[in-house]
């Protein structure tokens, strides 16, 4: 199972089997019942499985991508039109694998920084509309 050792194994199953859970509305208690999929919300647990299932995410990557427990981060050098298409490959890589793995990114949340002195307008930026500015030569966008 993913690379992982007999026992490793044994210890996940043993925190995710037989767990139970009640709920309380109003001072009124549900009986107990048994919960049957998922990983408890907020666990250290929930977080290595991620890891572990995103762990091919990057594989035929042109560009490093930042992995951090729930958060993916593409990172490359857009100074070139060759360099937009190449960080744009990866992004399309990491789609398709997204869609493989029935997952979807938050798109909402994506925001491309651009560190430089020369300012690029929205319509020259690859990333869409400009955020605003977080000091000299730094700005974030957003998908427009």
């Amino acid at each position: 199972m993913y690379g992982l050792d007999e026992q490793t194994a044994r210890c996940i199953e043993h925190c995710l089997n037989g767990r139970a859970q009640g709920m309380m509305i109003s001072g009124t208690k549900s009986s107990w019942r048994l919960v049957t999929s998922g990983v408890p919300q907020g666990s250290l647990l929930g977080l290595i499985l991620f890891n572990i299932f995103i762990n091919d995410l990057d594989e035929g990557a042109e560009h490093t991508i930042s992995k951090l427990a729930d958060d993916v981060r593409p990172a490359g050098v857009a100074d070139t039109p060759e360099g937009h298409a190449a960080i744009q490959r990866d992004i399309n890589r990491q789609e398709k694998w997204a869609n493989r793995n029935l997952m979807k990114f938050s798109k909402g949340k994506c925001k491309a920084p651009h560190l430089g002195t020369t300012p690029v307008g929205a319509e020259d930026h690859p990333a869409g509309k400009q955020l605003g500015r977080k000091g000299p030569g730094i700005s974030w966008w957003t998908p427009s």
